[in-house]
């Protein structure tokens, strides 16, 4: 593992993440191959980069916990355990039609991190269990064209306090889960239908209709 005071850099063909705790910032590169995790917590009090040139960043276990998280990448990045918990995110994908998936522990914003600003990708599914709040402050934009390529799942409410767009491509839509309408901060976005009662774990995105 690492411990540091300060900022650290790694860079490497390919990196797999151990525990880290990190007082300052982290960047971390892999210059050909892939970023992944499979236990421990990486920890970051202030912004943790994972830049995967040619390939993905990945989780099969462990903990991302940081103060801000970029991901950049060219392929599909899956970022999906239970215990992550950042406070903003940022991500950009390179290759076409790739996925980003990323879940919080507890709320999250989509904003500024690192030299990125908000996220762009072929889709994107940002999830924020218990009680968080999913928080919009910058554009979440995904290039594939049918589906619902964008979901924003809160685990509490959906804040679009940025005023924020959400940018689908040729049929696709998006599709944003919200525990309380008269909470929920629509922010400008206009959804093209609404439904009550339904929760990101009892009616997940493929069995919404008109998302296939």
């Amino acid at each position: 593992g690492i411990t540091a005071n300060g900022n650290v850099a790694i860079a490497g063909t390919t990196v797999t993440l151990g525990p880290t705790q990190v007082a300052g910032d982290l960047a971390v590169t892999a210059r050909t191959g892939s970023i992944a995790q499979a236990s421990g917590t990486l920890g970051v009090n202030g912004t943790a980069t994972l830049t995967a040139l040619s390939g993905a960043v990945t989780q099969t276990g462990g903990s991302i916990q940081a103060g801000s998280l970029a991901v950049a990448a060219k392929n599909a990045s899956v970022l999906d355990q239970a215990g992550n918990d950042v406070g903003t995110l940022a991500a950009s994908l390179s290759a076409a039609n790739q996925a980003f998936q990323f879940t919080d522990a507890n709320g999250l914003s989509i904003g500024n991190a690192g030299t990125l600003t908000g996220i762009s990708a072929g889709t994107v599914q940002v999830v924020t269990q218990g009680g968080g709040d999913l928080t919009l402050l910058n554009t979440v934009t995904a290039v594939k064209t049918s589906g619902a390529s964008i979901v924003l799942a809160a685990g509490r409410n959906f804040k679009n306090t940025g005023n924020a767009t959400l940018g689908t491509a040729g049929s696709a839509r998006f599709l944003i889960y919200s525990s309380d309408p008269a909470a929920t901060v629509k922010g400008g976005l206009t959804p093209p239908a609404k439904l009550y009662n339904r929760s990101f774990a009892g009616t997940p995105p493929a069995s919404v209709p008109g998302t296939q």
